[in-house]
């Protein structure tokens, strides 16, 4: 008697003992195989879109654009062809810029290394505690900045400045020239 898969995995209980183990681990590899191959192909999916178009080379990149306007823009074969041309263009001279901001990239981290290492040359190891907690600090701040996005971080500091400004109004304080302006603004349209 042959049995599909299915009729096998409802048929376990009737089966002998010996069988029951065998269909047990037959199951549980198909299902850690399927569990296995569904993360992957997750991983795959969740990689940003910008990293899949960044590592794209020239022509697949300018195929994907011309695509795209041909849909959008309903193109003839010839200023298909054309559009095909400026982007291919374009988008070679994009790789070379994004290949010189690599390498600029990686400059500006050599020379800040060795600019740092100098510093802390200078430093007294009391004063190097402090500098590499300023570093530190400086990182997080950055995280932040990139986590939030600048915008966040230009309102979040402007709500600061104008809490600050606020304190020192009323304990009686007058901020700094140039220092009061947004609390002036706030007050005036009151």
């Amino acid at each position: 008697m042959h049995l599909t898969f299915l009729e096998k995995i409802f048929l376990i209980k009737q089966t002998p003992f010996k069988n029951y183990f065998k269909m047990k681990k037959i199951l549980l590899t198909a299902v850690i195989g399927i569990t296995t191959m569904s993360f992957s192909f997750a991983q795959n999916h969740n990689q940003p879109m910008m990293m899949k178009k960044m590592q794209a080379n020239p022509e697949e990149i300018a195929k994907r654009q011309t695509e795209n306007m041909k849909k959008q823009l309903v193109l003839t074969a010839d200023q298909e062809k054309k559009v095909y041309d400026l982007n291919l263009q374009f988008a070679k001279e994009q790789i070379k810029v994004r290949e010189a901001m690599k390498a600029q990239r990686a400059q500006m981290l050599k020379n800040f290394r060795q600019k740092d290492s100098l510093i802390e040359s200078l430093l007294t190891p009391e004063q190097k505690r402090f500098h590499e907690l300023y570093k530190h600090l400086n990182k997080q701040k950055m995280q932040s900045m990139k986590k939030e996005g600048m915008k966040g971080m230009m309102m979040k500091k402007m709500q600061e400045k104008g809490m600050q400004e606020k304190r020192m109004h009323e304990n009686g304080m007058q901020p700094k020239e140039g220092q009061g302006q947004v609390m002036q603004q706030k007050m005036m349209n009151k």
